[in-house]
């Protein structure tokens, strides 16, 4: 008997066509695909309960995400390729106090299309996340100079040019290089394009602090306790009502005949956020939230995004997941997260920077293989029988790459990325309780005491190499 596939059929498109690209095609139905589970982390708390991440194209991610997740994302976060045409390359260096210098570079996404494959690309995606949006949902579509022009006709016709909120303009940092020497003025920012679902939707409004010239104003203090306050304000136009009200509260004086008002530090929260951005600097070389992965995003810029337009408790989506900041910063800020990406090494970086904080989420994977590497660990226990310690650890693929750059290796740990074991592995899902990830390049332990209840069970044990590559090793317990 054969099974009827299940699919759904999309909602029209809020606006109307307005950019052409040759073959284009709106998708009206999709296809339910199914997932596989394949590692579990921490015990999900009720607050915890949709995290996921997911590896595998995103199209197909969201082809699952349909069923469960239509109309109940809160905000959606991308960071999707600029269609660049540059091959995105992480830097590999090997682990430990001496082994600082860039010796590798592992490619992590080719950014290079023809016009019409970028577009139909984004094209599908946006349709299917916007089914996925919360009617009082906000999106972000993360972009630069190459496609925001295209982009922005794009989200009126799937969103309503009426739903646009913002282009955002990021000012990346200083000006330096090639870029300050070229016959152009430098492209030093990046556009975020910013759309709601309807037009109920939440905005928390943001603010930075007053510059140390605008706090000299408030340089009196009447020792009520009311704190510092400034009396340079006119009383304006206010009502007599409104008047009445402040001399009451002691706000309002007579000085020359005029009516002043005290305005109090306390009461000003800031200088509000408009949709320049230049106060969040790009990832900083020695800052110890940096991946090392190409085109990661600082934590200050999800913050942003996130405290805005999401409230404790409600759900993010980033499909273009990447080094996983958004995922990351939303943990942080007590949101629940669904992330997706079709490099491993994205998901294996985003596995740990979530995990030292303890968050509980899954790894999944749809219409994609979970790909492990044949590396050889040989593995022995102490004399006491109390510590599994590692002994040798050769990936074949890296051994190779560094034997060719000439580059001597002396200590496995140099090569290791993370360390993940699950002393009780059902053969189904990966559920490691020992976390060991490299953190500002030491090594990892490389011995780790075994529980009571592991004798007789069986041991998986998995070692992520510097290419992100898993390596998986079973151990029969007797």
């Amino acid at each position: 008997m054969q099974l009827l596939k299940k699919h759904f059929l999309l909602s029209p498109l809020a606006g109307h066509e307005m950019l052409y690209w040759k073959a284009k095609r709106k998708i009206e139905q999709v296809d339910y695909i199914k997932r596989t589970v394949r590692e579990r982390y921490g015990i999900k708390t009720e607050n915890e309960l949709h995290n996921q991440l997911f590896y595998g194209d995103n199209f197909d991610v969201l082809r699952h995400l349909i069923e469960d997740y239509r109309g109940k994302v809160k905000l959606i976060y991308i960071d999707p390729p600029f269609e660049s045409q540059a091959l995105y390359q992480k830097k590999i260096k090997l682990k430990g106090p001496q082994k600082s210098q860039e010796v590798l570079y592992e490619t992590q996404y080719n950014d290079c299309w023809t016009d019409e494959g970028y577009l139909q690309f984004m094209y599908e995606r946006l349709i299917l996340l916007r089914e996925i949006l919360a009617e009082d949902g906000s999106i972000y579509v993360h972009c630069d100079w190459h496609k925001v022009h295209h982009l922005r006709l794009m989200m009126d016709e799937i969103f309503g040019a009426e739903q646009f909120r913002n282009e955002i303009i990021w000012k990346r940092g200083t000006v330096k290089g090639a870029k300050a020497r070229g016959k152009q003025f430098a492209r030093n920012h990046d556009s975020i394009l910013y759309y709601s679902k309807g037009e109920k939707f939440t905005f928390n409004r943001q603010h930075i602090p007053f510059d140390a010239g605008y706090l000299k104003r408030f340089k009196k203090d009447d020792g009520d306790g009311m704190g510092p306050y400034r009396d340079d304000q006119a009383i304006g136009t206010r009502s007599a009502k409104a008047i009445e009200e402040m001399k009451r509260t002691g706000r309002v004086f007579e000085l020359n005949g005029k009516l002043r008002i005290k305005t109090y530090l306390k009461d000003l929260p800031g200088v509000v956020i408009d949709d320049n951005w230049t106060d969040i600097a790009d990832v900083n070389v020695m800052s110890k939230a940096r991946t090392l992965y190409p085109t990661q995003k600082p934590e200050a810029l999800l913050e942003r995004i996130i405290k805005t337009s999401s409230n404790e408790g409600d759900l993010i989506l980033d499909c273009f997941m990447g080094s996983g900041t958004a995922c990351t910063v939303a943990a942080q800020l007590g949101r629940q997260f669904i992330g997706s990406d079709m490099n491993l090494g994205a998901v294996q970086t985003t596995i740990s920077r979530l995990t030292p904080d303890a968050v509980a989420f899954e790894i999944s994977t749809v219409a994609q293989e979970w790909d492990k590497q044949a590396g050889h660990i040989t593995i022995d226990v102490n004399e006491a029988g109390t510590h599994l310690v590692i002994v040798q650890f050769l990936p074949p693929e890296l051994t190779e790459k560094l034997q060719a750059a000439e580059i001597t290796v002396e200590d496995w740990r140099e090569l290791v990325d993370c360390v993940k074991i699950d002393w009780n592995y059902d053969g189904t899902v990966f559920k490691p309780t020992v976390v060991d990830c490299s953190v500002r390049g030491e090594f990892v332990m490389g011995s780790y005491r075994m529980p009571k209840d592991c004798q007789g069970a069986t041991i998986c044990l998995q070692v992520t190499d510097l290419l992100s590559h898993l390596h998986e090793m079973r151990i029969e317990l007797n």
